[in-house]
């Protein structure tokens, strides 16, 4: 089944200058003929209102990176849109996607948001173990679905576990932009697993950081 989608009026496009999308080496592959459809975009103030750090991160033109660079892009982006709480460094987790939510979360300048289908949940790195809102793929997939995750937020997901330290590869960090993820590129749609995500956790600045 497909859902045609129109692209979002709250954000600009890619730069020119960005890689298209395209299929790429696993783990970012083209999407498979029974991955669930793209989201039908929503407004993001449908459930996230009034955040100023969504709204710079929508009212920055991405620029894409390096293959396989998401968390140097990402983080990147961000710095360039103003946000704070980003690690300098994900070096001492192995598993270099979530060695930057960890420290993420841990600065308090980040929040992951309870999503419908969320369960809170101990998540631990070399750099500390925090509690974090986490949702299973199929209820990641089905938020993105029915529009639940905000523009501008920024989405950890995984293959391989919470718990897996074997490298960075089956994990990724990304902006959802207009409807898909944006890691070092733009991706054709939410989850750059297909159907194989096991575990995302979907993070929006801090209204009121401490």
């Amino acid at each position: 089944m497909t859902i045609s989608v129109s692209r979002g009026n709250n954000a600009p496009a890619v730069s020119p200058t960005s890689p298209r999308t395209q299929a790429t080496q696993a783990p970012h592959s083209a999407p498979e003929a029974n991955t669930p459809p793209r989201a039908a975009l929503h407004s993001r103030d449908v459930f996230e209102a009034n955040n100023p750090g969504l709204d710079a991160i929508n009212g920055l033109q991405l620029q894409a990176g390096r293959p396989h660079s998401c968390v140097t892009t990402v983080r990147a982006n961000l710095r360039r849109a103003g946000l704070g709480g980003l690690p300098g460094t994900t070096d001492q987790d192995p598993n270099n996607p979530r060695g930057m939510m960890v420290q993420m979360l841990q600065s308090g300048q980040w929040r992951s948001m309870p999503i419908p289908g969320a369960q809170s949940q101990s998540i631990t790195s070399p750099y500390g173990t925090v509690q974090a809102q986490v949702l299973s793929g199929e209820a990641y997939l089905q938020a993105a679905r029915n529009g639940q995750i905000p523009e501008g937020a920024v989405v950890f997901q995984t293959e391989k576990g919470l718990d897996y330290s074997g490298g960075s590869r089956g994990s990724d960090m990304g902006i959802v932009r207009n409807g898909a993820i944006f890691n070092y590129q733009q991706m054709p749609n939410m989850s750059v697993y297909q159907n194989r995500v096991t575990d995302v956790v979907v993070m929006v600045p801090h209204n009121n950081p401490r």
